[in-house]
């Protein structure tokens, strides 16, 4: 509601088999500088932000969000604000300041954060708004919007519906940073494990891996079974040659919920533990909050060589504050026992930080245009409250 200004808003869906893209350009006279766009995380709708609402799961779930549901806010001076998901780990984005207001493209990983899967015909719940705030005060005054209704913020039966087009080229997942098969394809039947005494571990392998309710397990309060300092593994009930292993962290709190140093991961070899050789990345972050970051970020392990092992555990220091950590998944992968191929693919590693604000564009959805699916809407005046 408010002041009727003159924003417009094209934009354009595609996919491939291993990410959402989204691209718009946002018709915008009032882009204010950055120091005046910058606001709180839950606040950017009242700048020139482009919001864009997610039901991956097509639940429609009625006056709620699910496990499955999300939005995000990148601002036309690159700040970016997530809701509901672990939104530096699994989107990529990019911002470009034009003559006439700015285009915003962004690469969303689902197969990072959910079990979608982009054939044709899928389906999934969206909205997309481009608000328009004043220069001076922090307030929207207008904005531009595909469906448009006020809560789908929060609920996901008020989005429109998205069909996947003609099935794209064939990519690798996960971006290309997987070796392997998570070994729950393989047949594996997880177990989590833990030397913290008293914690109900299942959550960390429950495939869930937004940060939906908060789940995930914290040692606060724990008592340890040993004197290794805090570790949370995975059993997988047989044996498999190891290559890879995600660690989904937790929360994060003035008191702790992370390691006191870099942990370390170690496999379950011939009935003892043996420490894996292999390489963390991105680097572990120091021992204290700042250092930490955002929570609910992930670490891949990656082996020089796979390991037949029947257990893998993640193992770290107590942390310098209340001693506590915190664990909210656990992927594995590799192959079947004695089953790893002559030759395996390097790793790319992950990138560690946001792309660029502005300047030319990092995500390239040019490339990709010609094998994706979607075709450019421009959106006609509709507006509401909030």
């Amino acid at each position: 509601g408010g002041t009727v200004t003159d924003i417009a808003l094209t934009w354009k869906i595609m996919y491939d088999d291993t990410s959402i893209y989204v691209y718009a350009d946002v018709t915008d006279s009032t882009i204010g500088s950055a120091e005046q766009e910058q606001t709180g995380q839950w606040d950017y709708w009242t700048r020139n932000t482009l919001q864009s609402f997610f039901d991956l799961g097509y639940e429609r779930t009625v006056d709620a969000y699910d496990k499955n549901d999300f939005y995000i806010d990148v601002n036309a001076r690159g700040y970016f604000a997530f809701h509901k998901i672990r939104g530096t780990d699994f989107v990529d984005y990019a911002v470009v300041v034009t003559d006439t207001g700015y285009t915003v493209e962004y690469a969303l990983d689902f197969g990072l954060h959910s079990d979608f899967e982009a054939v044709e015909g899928a389906c999934f719940g969206f909205d997309i708004w481009a608000c328009d705030g004043g220069v001076e005060e922090k307030v929207r005054m207008d904005q531009m919007m595909w469906v448009g209704h006020s809560d789908a913020f929060r609920r996901a039966d008020v989005l429109g519906t998205v069909r996947l087009g003609a099935k794209p080229a064939e990519t690798d997942g996960y971006n290309g940073l997987i070796q392997g098969t998570n070994l729950k394809e393989l047949g594996a039947n997880f177990t989590a494990i833990t030397n913290a005494e008293g914690k109900d571990v299942s959550v960390i392998v429950d495939g869930v891996k937004t940060d939906y309710g908060f789940e995930n397990v914290d040692t606060w309060q724990a008592t340890y079974t040993d004197d290794l300092g805090v570790w949370f593994g995975v059993d997988f009930g047989a044996e498999y040659d190891v290559k890879q292993v995600l660690f989904w962290e937790g929360g994060h709190w003035n008191d702790g919920g992370w390691f006191g140093s870099s942990p370390k991961l170690q496999c379950y070899v011939n009935g003892e533990w043996v420490d894996a050789d292999c390489e963390i990345s991105p680097a572990y972050p120091g021992d204290n909050r700042d250092a930490q970051g955002l929570p609910y970020e992930h670490y891949f392990f990656t082996l020089e060589e796979t390991v037949t092992c029947s257990k893998i555990r993640v193992v770290g220091a107590n942390n310098s504050l209340a001693g506590h950590a915190s664990c909210s998944e656990i992927e594995v992968f590799g192959y079947g026992a004695n089953q790893t191929p002559e030759t395996e693919e390097p790793v790319t590693p992950p990138e560690t930080e946001n792309p660029p604000a502005t300047g030319d564009s990092v995500i390239g959805l040019a490339a990709v245009a010609s094998v994706c699916a979607g075709a450019a809407v421009v959106l006609g005046k509709k507006r509401t409250t909030r």
